[in-house]
């Protein structure tokens, strides 16, 4: 048996609204991001280097000692490299005092 065109336009908006429903865009957003936080943590390339990791995963930590604090984050590195020795401050970023 063959669908009318109505009835397949129909089953079409059902299964693209059912698709695009708020909870599962969240759920993929969620899934997006703990994967690039999984990733940060165990795989990167910087992910064996010692420093705080809230700071590997993202760069709200930066941002939050720079915006908020106004422009701490070169004192925090600094406070870091005394616990840390060399560490990892951000996702991109690998710091080392050379004596």
């Amino acid at each position: 048996m063959i669908a009318s065109p109505r009835r397949r336009q129909a089953n079409m908006t059902i299964f693209i609204n059912t698709l695009l429903s708020w909870s599962n865009v969240a759920g993929a957003i969620v899934v997006y991001y703990g994967t690039i936080f999984f990733y940060r943590l165990f795989f990167h390339p910087l992910a064996g280097f010692p420093g705080p990791k809230l700071a590997a995963i993202s760069r709200w930590y930066e941002g939050y000692y720079d915006l908020i604090l106004g422009g701490q984050y070169t004192l925090k590195i600094r406070e870091l490299h005394g616990q840390y020795g060399a560490n990892h401050p951000s996702p991109y970023q690998y710091h080392r005092i050379c004596v």
